[in-house]
């Protein structure tokens, strides 16, 4: 019989506001280094937002980063307590804690990286362009295609399993997308806290710009391999993890192919590195039987 494998999984933008107690604790002892760092660049005492769990103060960004911190923190908790897994992913932005965690980059490399590329989508839209992502559920992608068809300025942008996906785009034009899927069948349309259209076609105007950063920072080969979640395929070197990090936030992904391919190469344990269960709640409709642990 073959050893099954597993995997740490970390979330995109995870909802830090349902944080467990135990991630809590971890994550406030394993920010105090970085607490000075963190809140000249969010401009606010982030260890003080934590241990008060004043979210309220939070913007997409600054949950963005606080999200990725706590995934950096729940991994190396992680590390003390039961050792390497086999594999590493990350959904859509957990790529960047995925990377953090393959020690491809440093955490504050990771902290750089995201800072840098929500400024240059900040550059490349004005004050007035708004954007949204929402999850819809209970229709296929051919038939949330044809529904889209009647909007413009969206992209399917993720499937999390054959009927749940994620569509990304224009804030008005997501909108009335809405009513047209309701009227498809869809028998949920929730739109998600989110500022930046992630993975939409919108943000390739931003790839040159973004490129030309990622050549000035610090990015390594993963010690452990990385499940791609734009391609599906390992990365396993530099060049690999930053072709990931060139197409992630301008790409489509699908968390359903890589649920499929740990599968298929014997992962069964998924440990999700994040601050709720939000990769939990996904996996159970995903058609694979893979095991969830939490910390």
């Amino acid at each position: 019989m073959c050893k099954t494998k597993s995997a740490y999984i970390f979330p995109g933008i995870t909802n830090i506001s349902n944080m467990r107690d135990s991630v809590h604790e971890v994550l406030i002892q394993w920010i105090k280094p970085y607490n000075y760092s963190l809140s000249e660049l969010l401009s606010k005492d982030v260890l003080e937002c934590i241990s008060n769990k004043s979210y309220h103060k939070l913007n997409d960004f600054d949950r963005q980063v606080i999200g990725y911190t706590a995934s950096c923190a729940v991994y190396d908790a992680y590390i003390k307590r039961r050792g390497l897994s086999e594999y590493i992913s990350g959904y859509s932005m957990g790529i960047f804690g995925a990377l953090y965690a393959a020690r491809s980059i440093s955490f504050m490399t990771g902290i750089s990286l995201l800072h840098s590329l929500d400024q240059v989508i900040e550059k490349s839209f004005g004050p007035d362009d708004k954007f949204s992502m929402a999850t819809v559920i209970g229709l296929s992608r051919m038939q949330l295609r044809e529904a889209i068809e009647k909007c413009g300025g969206i992209d399917i942008v993720n499937q999390n399993s054959e009927l749940s996906l994620v569509v990304s785009g224009w804030k008005n034009e997501i909108g009335l997308l809405e009513d047209t899927a309701f009227k498809a069948g869809a028998v949920l349309f929730k739109q998600l806290p989110i500022e930046r259209p992630y993975h939409s076609s919108l943000l390739l105007k931003c790839r040159d710009e973004w490129m030309g950063i990622l050549g000035k920072e610090e990015i390594g080969n993963p010690r452990t391999p990385v499940i791609s979640p734009t391609t599906a395929g390992i990365l396993a070197d530099r060049k690999g993890c930053i072709a990931e990090l060139e197409n992630n936030f301008c790409s489509s992904f699908s968390w359903l192919d890589v649920l499929k391919v740990s599968w298929e190469i014997g992962v069964r344990d998924m440990y999700e590195c994040g601050a709720s269960r939000d990769l939990a709640r996904i996996g159970k409709y995903s058609g694979f039987a893979h095991q969830y642990h939490e910390f």
